[in-house]
């Protein structure tokens, strides 16, 4: 198979199939798509709260991950994790946090500042 032999059985255009665009536009084509639903996931992404880009679907963030989330050093993450004040689990050299401890641990920090400063 030569090489535009190669590029055109890689395509996958309508246009190209149907209304014999040349290569070249019915590549642009494909990026103009392609750049459309990049755009519509990247609006997904900030309709979602914070945290959710951070979360596997079963709830659960690498230390790396959750030191990102919290601002923490990924030092200071793996302390509270041996220190029990986040509930952790060691799978081989990975360190696994669960979200709920997370957000918790997060809220009671949120907490703790509202009352500190608390105009009177």
């Amino acid at each position: 198979m030569t090489k535009e032999e190669n590029i055109f059985a890689n395509l996958d255009s309508e246009a190209l199939k149907t209304r014999g665009i040349n290569a070249i536009e019915a590549l642009v084509e494909q990026l103009k798509a392609k750049d459309k639903y990049i755009k519509e996931l990247e609006e997904a992404l900030v309709d979602k709260e914070d945290g959710d880009i951070y979360w596997s679907p079963s709830g659960l963030m690498t230390a790396k991950q959750a030191s990102k989330y919290l601002g923490y050093k990924y030092s200071r993450i793996v302390e509270l994790g041996n220190s029990g004040v986040l509930k952790m689990k060691r799978e081989g050299k990975s360190l696994i946090f669960f979200k709920d401890d997370i957000l918790k641990y997060k809220q009671d920090l949120e907490s703790d500042i509202k009352t500190k400063f608390k105009v009177i």
